[in-house]
């Protein structure tokens, strides 16, 4: 199945799929691996990446792997909607189906009743008029000598028991027809019934193995994902990164040195760059604003408090003996790749200042907004009035960072304990003995000392020493220089 047909059986509701259109869906779906990528969240960015990017993809973008399972559980519930619209739909047929077999029986039954009375009032009407003649006869005695008596009895007589005999018959084979209506009536009605009770049944029944079914996928769906992956492999991975970008950095500066030799371009192997989140600075790349704006936003706090970033900017800003080579990019660490390169050299002579101030600045992280009342800013002057900003971590911005981070994964994991335990209490009412309990119970355990780890996490306030360092170290190299 491809992407757009499972796009409309999920979010379409106006042309709701019918209980048997939803169980070909279902008995139809592709493998669990091809599942797994379309349930998560560009995860098909991650699966084309180098085992290395792969892993600081899952750390950034780990809780993208919650959405495993969501389309499953949103199918089950569409599929008991739509048992439950089905079975609604066949009670309505079957009780019309009865209603309609029941008024079968019932005009017949008012026929042969109808017929009955219509039988009896001819009986009546007869017997009526052999009575009113034998009254008559009686009454009036100059008919005598017409009508002889005895003959006249008699044929009253004789009239009168066929009317009584074919009443009595007519009543007794009417009552035994309508009996007989009376228990096929109630023989249709019941085995309408029954055919009803086990429609349902089934239909109970397929529901409850096809959710069995979707339950034990996501259980196998949810054991794909890999555990995120822990501080210090991030952390020397981005310190790999760091050394390979700072090789390129000295290759790409040795170029730019005039009249000098380079072996008198010999910096310290303790120097570090300046490695700031790129969100922070004012003129990112634009194509980090547009394609890669989710990786832009990407952080994360590890457990000493310290924030990471996907997308880092670094500036090298390294003396020779008389000129200043600077070398800066934005560099993303899942993807690999540089962007917005600047390599150049001055003259120490024509440098003014080196400076530091704050402004305010407008951040976003995670699609929130953020104003920085005072982001620190490096500024280095040059006699040409050109100069080389770039903006770096202080007090304000951790606080800031540190505050939203905390309070949009606090509210995150509440939300996910909420839709887990709504979940375990839905999934142990229709079957407690479904693989998928245990499941759950290990997910909110996660999740919940997850929260405590979060809760645990301090703010770091303090400037980093190696930024202090490497600001001091220009300073003296400048002043060194000039005099």
């Amino acid at each position: 199945m491809n992407d757009s047909s499972r796009d409309t059986i999920y979010t379409v509701e106006e042309h709701p799929m019918s209980f048997v259109e939803l169980l070909d869906v279902i008995l139809n779906r592709g493998d669990f691996k091809s599942i797994f990528a379309n349930e998560v969240k560009d995860y098909s960015e991650r699966a084309e990446l180098p085992h290395k990017r792969q892993i600081v993809w899952d750390y950034f973008f780990h809780s993208n792997y919650e959405q495993v399972g969501k389309a499953e559980e949103t199918l089950a519930n569409k599929l008991q909607l739509a048992a439950d619209r089905y079975i609604s739909d066949k009670n309505r047929n079957y009780d019309n189906a009865i209603a309609l077999c029941c008024q079968n029986f019932d005009r017949k039954i008012n026929n042969i009743v109808n017929k009955q009375k219509k039988v009896n009032k001819m009986c009546l009407s007869s017997g009526a008029v052999v009575i009113f003649i034998l009254v008559c006869v009686n009454l009036t005695p100059n008919l005598l000598k017409y009508l002889p008596l005895l003959p006249a009895i008699v044929i009253s007589a004789v009239v009168l028991s066929i009317l009584s005999i074919h009443f009595v018959l007519t009543s007794r084979a009417s009552k035994y027809k309508i009996d007989e209506l009376r228990k096929l009536k109630a023989l249709e009605a019941d085995k309408l019934s029954a055919e009803r009770s086990n429609d349902i049944a089934d239909i109970h029944k397929q529901c409850k193995s096809v959710k069995a079914i979707l339950f034990k996928e996501i259980a196998l769906l949810r054991r794909m994902i890999p555990d995120k992956p822990k501080d210090e492999e991030i952390i020397n991975i981005i310190k790999e990164d760091a050394k390979k970008i700072r090789a390129y950095a000295m290759e790409r500066m040795a170029l730019t040195i005039i009249n000098e030799q380079v072996d008198d371009f010999m910096p310290s192997d303790e120097f570090p760059p300046f490695c700031e989140p790129a969100l922070l600075q004012h003129e990112a790349p634009d194509i980090l604003n547009s394609s890669s704006k989710e990786h832009l936003e990407a952080m994360q706090r590890m457990n000493n408090g310290e924030d990471v970033y996907v997308v880092n900017y670094y500036k090298y800003i390294l003396p020779s003996q008389h000129q200043l080579c600077v070398y800066s990019t934005f560099y993303n660490h899942i993807t690999d790749n540089m962007y917005g390169e600047f390599t150049d050299s001055f003259c120490i002579q024509d440098f003014v200042s080196f400076s530091t101030r704050t402004q305010s600045q407008n951040i976003t992280l995670r699609g929130e907004k953020i104003l920085l009342a005072n982001a620190m800013i490096i500024s280095m002057s040059l006699t040409s009035g050109e100069k080389i900003v770039f903006n770096i971590r202080n007090e304000d911005f951790r606080r800031n960072i540190a505050e939203i981070d905390f309070r949009q994964e606090m509210q995150h994991l509440t939300q996910r304990n909420q839709e887990l335990n709504n979940k375990l209490s839905k999934i142990i009412a229709e079957d407690e003995t479904s693989t998928l309990v245990d499941e759950i119970k290990r997910e909110l355990k996660v999740a919940e000392q997850k929260q405590v780890e979060l809760l645990k996490k301090d703010i770091p306030v303090s400037i980093n020493s190696t930024l202090e360092n490497v600001v001091r170290f220009l300073r003296k190299q400048l002043k060194e220089h000039k005099s």
